[in-house]
């Protein structure tokens, strides 16, 4: 009888469950109810006022908030057969690759104490949840994927840099859709992913429900990250958003997404495949990092 009942009333406990966990995320999510406006939280590394003490406390007991920062993971994004945004002269895998290298060697000169990771040094295909997957593996303190965005409208142009949640705006969920499509390049996405299906809207929400206690500490670093491209005269800061990205799910640390610049617009696509731009670029988030670094830093030794 249950059987039957749920047969023939299917779309109302679909309705029902997206709108149980719309309310659930943002009853759990005040402090980042308009990433648009720039979180900036003086206490760092603490627990937010709504995470349950049970959690707060075991994750004390695990280190956080006295952890002094070692290990930065950075992702290229795309790769190999996945050749991302395709610009009038240039495919986004090959520009992620070169800034990753860029910046990760930046991050290396300055702090020799920082381990930096890639997840890829050369133009192959990994799935979007090994990406998060490695960093978790490795107990990264940051995690940055770089990509870069594409658009019908060939005016468009700016910077956006993405942090884990539930999407605010529908821009936010078709960039969203075109950077987790890579998933069905994947064998096997549907296990990878606890059967979530990129072309579902119900399947983007709940992938934006996977909460965990860096969403602030993301936030601030993005707010740095869009910061520094604007003080660098970059390009058009289009802000810090939230929105379902796969290659961001389940990260056990602070972790981004930065869309560096449009190659669907040729003045932005051109100025990412030159030096001056992927150094700009670079630039900008090695001074986010030195926030980030100094940060985590002052908090070890305080806690210590």
């Amino acid at each position: 009888m249950v059987s039957d009942f749920i047969q023939k009333n299917v779309i109302i406990l679909r309705i029902l469950l997206i709108i149980t966990m719309m309310m659930y995320y943002i009853s759990s999510t005040l402090h980042a109810t308009d990433v648009k406006v720039l979180l900036k939280n003086d206490n760092l590394y603490t627990a937010s006022h709504d995470m349950p003490a049970v959690v707060w406390n075991g994750l004390q007991h695990q280190g956080f908030g006295r952890k002094k920062m070692t290990r930065i993971v950075i992702d290229a994004g795309h790769g190999g057969h996945d050749s991302g945004a395709v610009g009038k002269n240039s495919y986004e895998k090959d520009l992620t690759l070169k800034m990753a290298l860029k910046v990760g060697d930046m991050i290396q000169k300055k702090y020799p104490d920082v381990e930096v990771l890639q997840t890829r040094t050369t133009d192959v295909f990994i799935p979007l949840f090994r990406r998060i997957q490695y960093a978790n593996e490795q107990n990264a303190d940051l995690f940055i994927s770089i990509h870069c965005n594409f658009i019908s409208n060939p005016k468009t142009r700016g910077t956006e840099t993405f942090v884990m949640g539930l999407h605010r705006a529908g821009d936010n969920l078709e960039v969203a859709k075109r950077e987790n499509a890579s998933i069905l390049l994947e064998q096997n996405y549907e296990a990878n992913y606890d059967g979530y299906d990129p072309n579902s809207p119900e399947g983007h929400i709940m992938l934006s429900m996977y909460q965990n206690a860096y969403l602030d500490k993301s936030i601030e670093f993005a707010a740095d990250v869009e910061e520094q491209f604007s003080n660098l005269l970059l390009s058009k800061s289009r802000g810090v958003k939230q929105a379902g990205f796969a290659v961001l799910r389940r990260a056990s640390m602070p972790a981004v997404l930065v869309e560096a610049g449009f190659l669907s617009n040729d003045v932005e696509e051109a100025y990412l495949m030159s030096d001056d731009g992927q150094n700009a670029v670079c630039q900008s988030l090695l001074k986010a990092f030195d926030t980030f670094y100094n940060n985590s830093h002052i908090q070890a030794i305080c806690h210590n």
